[in-house]
């Protein structure tokens, strides 16, 4: 699994069609040395992949939501599944004051096991270390 430019395309008809590209995860099959892209996002950027020790699973970074978030993919690219959710509510209440410091999501990493995932967050206004089920569910902060 790695990270690397996809071609993407954007605009329509009328305005013209612009080439813009982005991050996206990829895996390359060494037995039929074929490389598959994981990650088709409209506008998000995909990286910070990191393998499963137990599956074929793999977590990543995407701002395909608007902020940073912790996903989760097979190393198909089925059963992409977005794990954090940005408070923007609590976010709106605090953009353009002197406290504001966006929620970020990043640089998820596995569980031994395999069953949970650790990342870091600004989710409380400081970065802290949280950790999480593999479906997103039972999160704490470790710090």
């Amino acid at each position: 699994m790695f990270t690397k430019q996809a071609i993407r395309y954007a605009g329509d008809k009328e305005s013209g069609v612009t080439r813009f590209d982005a991050p996206a995860l990829y895996w390359y099959d060494t037995e039929f040395k074929q490389e598959k892209q994981l990650t088709n996002f409209g506008i998000g950027l995909a990286y910070d992949g990191v393998w499963s020790p137990s599956s074929n699973q793999i977590t990543f970074v995407s701002n395909d939501s608007g902020d940073d978030e912790v996903w989760v993919v097979n190393h198909d690219g089925t059963g992409i599944q977005r794990l954090t959710e940005t408070n923007e509510a609590f976010n709106a209440q605090h953009i353009g004051k002197d406290d504001f410091i966006p929620e970020i999501n990043k640089h998820p990493s596995w569980s031994p096991d395999g069953k949970q995932i650790v990342f870091w967050s600004t989710r409380t206004g400081h970065a802290q270390i949280f950790l999480m089920n593999l479906d997103g569910s039972n999160l704490y902060s470790l710090s």
